[in-house]
C-alpha cells in the first residue's frame, strides 16, 4: 500500500474512534441523567402522596381515638375517601418494577373495604376498633410500599453508579489505547518517514561529491520506496556517464600531454596558489630536475630549493609577467649563454564580474639565437653610430665655419642650403645619440651618476632647455610645484632629460597658444613629475606600446625615431622609479614619472 493511503486510513481510524467514544459516552451519560431525573421525580411524587396519606390517616386515627362521637363521621369520611386512597395507592404500585411485589400490594389494596364496618359493628367501640384496624392496614400497606420504593430507588442509584463507572472505565481504556497509539506513532512515524529521507539526503550529498556509487536500499512498496528506486537508477546513470566522461577526459589528458611534450618551448602549469600541476619535457631539459621533484610543489618552495628555478619564477606575482625592459632570463652552460623569454598566461573561467581564476601557464621561449643576433646588431649599431658620429660632427663643424661671416657672407640660396644641411645633421646626430644610448642600455654599459638633488632643480633645467621651443609656439605654461619638497637621489642630467622629452613632446603635439601643465608633488614616499597637454591625445592601443622601442602613435606625422620614451623608461626604472602615461583621444595626454624620496633604492 502507498504511503498516502496509509496516512489517510490511520487518520480516519483515529477520527472514527474518537468520534465513536464521544457519541457512546455522551449518549450513555445523557440516558443516565434522564433516568436519574425521572426516578427522582417519581420518587418525589410518591413521597408526597405517601406523606399526604400518612398524614391524613394519622390525623384521622387521632380524632377517632379522642372523640367517640366522631367515629361515625370518621367512618363516613373513610368511606368517602376510600376510592381516592385506593387510586393513589394503585398509582404508586405502578412505579414498582418488581411484578410479584406489585401484585401482592395490589391485592392488599383491593382488600381494603370500609363498607363492612357499618354492617357488622354492634356498637361504637367495636366500630372504633375496627376503624383503627383498617387504618393500621392502610399504614402497613403504605410502609411496605415505601420500603419497596426505597429499595427501587437504591437499585436505580446503584445502576446509575455502575453505568457511570463503566463509561469512565471505557473512556480510560480508550484514552490509554489512544495514548499508546500516539506514543508508538511518535517514535514510529518519524522513523518510518524521516529516516528514509535522511538516507536519501545523505546519498545526495555523496552524489554531489561525485561519489556516484552511493545507493539507497529501502524495501517498501510506497512513495518513499519508489523515490529510493528512482534515486538508485539516477545514481547508476550518473556513474555510467561519469565513467564515460572520465574515459574521455583521460584520452583528452593523454592527447594534451603528448601535444605539450612535443612543444619545443618549456611549459609549466600552475594552479591559483602557484602550485605546479604539470611540466613538459622541454622544461625538464631546461632545469635539469626530475619531474617528481617539481610537480605538486609550490613555486616559493621550489625557488628556495633550486637557484635555477628561482631565476625562472622571479617576480612571478607581479602584474607585468614578461621580462622587464630589454633583459631576458640568462643561463650559463658549457661556456655559452642561453636566453629565455617568459610569458605568463592566466587561465580563467566565467564571464563579466564572475571570472574565476583557475591557474596559470608559464611559457619559456628560447630566444638565444635572436638574442645573439640582437647583441651582434647592437654592437654593429654602436660601432656604426660611433663611426658615423665622427664625420657628421665634422660636417656640422665645417658647416658652422662656412656660415661664419668672417670667412665670407653667403647668398640667400647658399644660406638656405646651409640651414637644410644644419637641420639634417642635427637630426642625424640626435638619432645616432639615441641609438648609442639604446646600445649602452642593451649591453649594460649605461652609467648612472646619482646624487641628492632638489626636484625643482630638475624642473628648472628642463624648462631652460625647452624655453625657446615653448616661446615659439606661444604655449601657456602652468606650473604647479609644491613647496618644501624633499630631495631625491637621482641622476640630474638623465632625469632632466626625461622631463625635457616629456615637455618637448607636449609642445610638439599641442596647438599654438595651447596649455601645458607641469606638476611636481610628494605622494607618500615618492616625488611625482607630471606633464599634461591639451593636444589631440592617443587611442588606447597606441598608449599600450608607447614605451616600446621604435613604437609611435598611428597617424603621427611628426618626425621622430620612437626611441625617446623607451630610453626615458629605462632611465627612470634604473633609478628605482616608475613611469606611466594617460591619454584620451581629443582630450590631451599626461606623461609622468615618480622617483623615491631620500636615499638610493637598495
Amino acid at each position: 500500500m502507498k504511503l498516502k493511503p496509509k496516512i489517510q486510513i490511520g487518520l480516519l481510524t483515529l477520527f472514527a474512534v474518537i468520534t465513536l467514544l464521544a457519541v457512546v459516552g455522551g449518549r450513555s451519560m445523557q440516558n443516565n441523567a434522564s433516568n436519574s431525573k425521572d426516578a427522582l421525580m417519581q420518587n418525589r411524587r410518591n413521597m408526597i402522596l405517601t406523606n399526604k396519606i400518612t398524614s391524613s390517616l394519622s390525623n384521622l386515627a387521632l380524632v377517632v381515638s379522642q372523640d367517640s362521637v366522631q367515629v361515625v363521621e370518621a367512618m363516613a369520611q373513610m368511606r368517602t375517601s376510600m376510592g381516592e386512597i385506593k387510586r393513589s395507592l394503585k398509582q404508586q404500585v405502578k412505579t414498582i418494577e418488581d411484578d410479584s411485589i406489585a401484585q401482592i400490594l395490589t391485592a392488599d389494596i383491593d382488600a381494603l373495604n370500609f363498607e363492612i364496618i357499618s354492617s357488622n359493628v354492634n356498637n361504637i367501640y367495636e366500630a372504633r376498633t375496627d376503624l383503627m384496624s383498617r387504618i393500621s392496614d392502610i399504614e402497613s400497606i403504605v410502609k411496605n410500599m415505601m420500603a419497596v420504593q426505597g429499595k427501587d430507588m437504591s437499585d436505580k442509584v446503584q445502576e446509575v453508579n455502575e453505568v457511570y463507572t463503566t463509561v469512565t472505565i471505557v473512556i480510560i481504556i480508550v484514552g490509554f489505547l489512544l495514548f499508546v497509539l500516539a506514543a508508538v506513532a511518535l517514535f514510529y512515524i518519524p522513523e518510518y518517514i524521516a529516516d528514509p529521507i535522511i538516507k536519501i539526503s545523505n546519498s545526495l550529498e555523496q552524489i554531489m561529491d561525485r561519489n556516484y556509487d552511493s545507493r539507497v536500499y529501502i524495501d517498501r512498496q510506497d512513495e518513499i520506496g519508489d523515490l529510493a528506486n528512482s534515486f538508485n537508477k539516477m545514481a547508476e546513470k550518473l556513474e555510467e556517464y561519469e565513467g564515460l566522461n572520465v574515459q574521455n577526459l583521460l584520452l583528452e589528458k593523454q592527447r594534451l600531454e603528448n601535444i605539450i611534450n612535443r612543444v619545443k618551448e618549456a611549459i609549466i602549469g600552475l594552479d591559483a596558489e602557484h602550485k605546479v600541476l604539470f611540466v613538459n619535457q622541454a622544461f625538464l631539459d631546461l632545469v635539469k630536475i626530475p619531474s617528481s621533484n617539481i610537480v605538486g610543489k609550490s613555486v616559493d618552495k621550489l625557488s628556495q630549493r633550486y637557484s635555477r628555478l628561482k631565476k625562472l619564477f622571479d617576480n612571478l606575482k607581479m602584474k607585468n609577467q614578461s621580462t622587464p625592459g630589454f633583459q631576458s632570463i640568462q643561463f650559463e652552460e658549457k661556456d655559452k649563454s642561453y636566453y629565455y623569454e617568459r610569458e605568463l598566461i592566466e587561465v580563467s573561467l566565467g564571464a563579466g564580474s564572475e571570472i574565476a581564476r583557475n591557474g596559470y601557464i608559464l611559457l619559456f621561449k628560447n630566444i638565444t639565437e635572436f638574442r645573439e643576433h640582437d647583441i651582434a646588431k647592437t654592437n654593429f649599431m654602436a660601432t656604426l653610430s660611433h663611426e658615423l658620429k665622427t664625420p657628421i660632427s665634422a660636417i656640422d663643424m665645417s658647416l658652422s665655419l662656412l656660415r661664419d661671416n668672417r670667412i665670407g657672407k653667403l647668398n640667400d640660396d647658399q644660406e638656405s642650403l646651409t640651414v637644410t644641411i644644419k637641420q639634417n645633421t642635427t637630426r642625424l646626430l640626435t638619432l645616432i645619440n639615441e641609438i648609442m644610448e639604446v646600445s649602452k642600455i642593451e649591453t649594460g654599459n649605461i652609467i648612472m651618476v646619482e646624487s641628492q638633488t632638489s626636484p625643482l632643480e630638475i624642473v628648472q633645467q628642463a624648462l631652460n632647455a625647452t624655453h625657446t621651443f615653448i616661446k615659439q609656439k606661444k604655449i601657456v605654461l602652468v606650473k604647479e610645484l609644491s613647496k618644501d619638497l624633499p630631495t631625491i637621489h637621482a641622476d640630474i642630467q638623465k632625469t632632466s632629460g626625461v622631463l625635457i622629452n616629456f615637455i618637448s613632446n607636449a609642445v610638439r603635439y599641442t596647438p599654438e597658444q595651447g596649455i601645458i601643465r607641469i606638476e611636481v608633488i610628494a605622494t607618500g614616499e615618492e616625488i611625482e613629475f607630471r606633464v599634461s597637454d591639451n593636444g589631440k591625445g592617443m587611442i588606447e592601443d597606441d598608449l599600450k606600446n608607447i614605451f616600446k622601442r621604435f613604437k609611435r602613435a598611428k597617424n603621427d606625422q611628426t618626425k621622430g625615431t620612437g626611441l625617446g620614451l623607451a630610453i626615458s623608461k629605462e632611465f627612470i626604472e634604473k633609478q628605482g622609479g616608475r613611469i606611466w602615461a594617460n591619454s584620451k583621444l581629443g582630450k590631451g595626454s599626461t606623461f609622468g614619472f615618480a622617483l623615491p624620496i631620500g636615499n638610493k633604492k637598495a
